[in-house]
């Protein structure tokens, strides 16, 4: 595939949309980057927060243990960890460095600084509004539509920085096109990719050149595993829940008008919703089915679109035979 086929940069674009390095648990890392950014923009230590989320985010925190805290759990010290520890230009990465002093300084904030949450459903299934205030001033920043998406930043009843939200159509035309992906061309591509462009998208997820075949060997052939794979304390999954999870994503999938992230993504989330159950209970075995690993560049849905419909469905049916 040469360089100059809208393919190739259509495929580069997409690595550079999906690999992108976080700590952890990307939606409490939001909120610690959308509370370190509202205090930047304060310039001073919050005497009181309020919180406003979606209903995925507060789903999808409030029992989830936030990186390099001393295992606090949910948005509050999510929040906390921002405020006391966060620097907000590393986005995602933003509690990436934290020392045992600013541990124990979380801590002391959360048992001291009242920190409201209010749950808003605004059009968004991701949002995020932290508003932090000190004395008479206060700093808002919200967080929409994808884990670094900042739109509003406010200081004082002054906007700062504003960006319309788009529509979920005006969303998937922002991105790079998904419906490009095949197996034939992600092959060429992969063969003929100039990999020191593709360096600086994976070296956030690699170590070493020589990790770079072991996180994208899947796509070529699905390796063998064992069913345990799908046993996970984190995502509370066990074989018997995955072949429960995979018998519900089968026919949700099989049914889709349309193959990208974004039909995926609504669709399995509608099931999430539906069942009640936590995003990775779904999810994780969706990746394990279409990966045959625990850990790749990005999730399930992600590389299901990557996989394509026939290969991932056909992936999926044989986890199930798999699973009894």
């Amino acid at each position: 595939m040469e360089r100059s086929d809208p393919r190739y940069q259509a495929y580069v674009e997409i690595l550079k949309e999906e690999l992108i390095p976080a700590m952890g648990c990307t939606e409490p890392i939001a909120l610690a980057y959308a509370a370190a950014r509202a205090r930047e923009v304060l310039g001073a230590l919050p005497e009181s927060v309020q919180l406003q989320v979606s209903g995925s985010i507060i789903k999808n925190v409030k029992s989830v243990i936030v990186p390099n805290t001393g295992h606090l759990k949910g948005m509050e010290a999510a929040v906390a960890a921002g405020i006391i520890a966060g620097s907000a230009d590393r986005e995602l990465e933003v509690i990436s460095e934290v020392s045992e002093d600013k541990k124990a300084a979380i801590r002391d904030y959360l048992q001291t600084v009242p920190i409201s949450i209010q749950h808003i459903e605004q059009g968004h299934v991701f949002d995020i509004i932290v508003t932090e205030r000190s004395g008479d001033s206060y700093a808002k920043v919200r967080i929409a539509d994808f884990h670094t998406n900042i739109c509003l930043i406010e200081k004082n009843g002054r906007v700062l920085y504003e960006k319309p939200l788009l529509n979920e159509e005006a969303r998937r035309d922002s991105r790079a096109d998904r419906s490009l992906l095949n197996m034939q061309d992600i092959w060429d591509f992969a063969e003929t990719a100039d990999l020191r462009e593709l360096c600086t998208v994976l070296q956030t997820r690699c170590e070493a050149l020589s990790d770079i075949p072991e996180q994208v060997d899947f796509i070529d052939a699905l390796p063998d595993y064992d069913i345990e794979l799908y046993t996970s304390k984190k995502m509370k999954t066990t074989p018997e829940t995955a072949r429960e999870a995979l018998t519900a994503v089968l026919p949700i999938l099989e049914s889709l008008p349309e193959w990208n992230q974004e039909a995926i993504h609504a669709a399995l989330f509608a099931e999430i919703e539906k069942l009640g159950v936590k995003n990775g209970w779904l999810l994780y075995p969706l990746r394990v089915a279409v990966s045959g690993k625990q850990f790749t560049p990005g999730g399930g849905i992600e590389r299901a679109v990557v996989l394509g419909r026939e290969e991932t469905l056909r992936r999926i049916r044989t986890a199930l035979e798999k699973l009894g």
